[in-house]
């Protein structure tokens, strides 16, 4: 039969260095205030507030090529078909 030890860490002493950076010291108060709009609003309206301008054409930029190629022939005969009907 064997005898099960246990073993205890002795208890941590203080240590006697420098607070860490991000601590702070006993006598000053903690930031409180994270966020706030004051005045922002103010600001903003100041200029006023404007709606952003609306393009007559968007951005074809990215877009599908075989799509694009169509549209381009789309737009290029659709006068024509007009004409063509009126003539008959």
């Amino acid at each position: 039969v064997s005898a099960v030890v246990f073993s205890f860490a002795p208890p941590r002493e203080k240590s006697l260095a420098q607070p860490r950076a991000g601590s702070f010291p006993e006598n000053e108060m903690a930031k409180s205030k994270n966020h706030t709009a004051h005045n922002q609003s103010y600001k903003a309206h100041k200029n006023g507030i404007k709606k952003p301008k609306k393009h007559r054409h968007t951005s074809t930029k990215g877009m599908d090529p075989k799509f694009l190629r169509n549209q381009r022939y789309a737009r290029k005969h659709n006068k024509q078909g007009g004409e063509s009907a009126a003539e008959e």
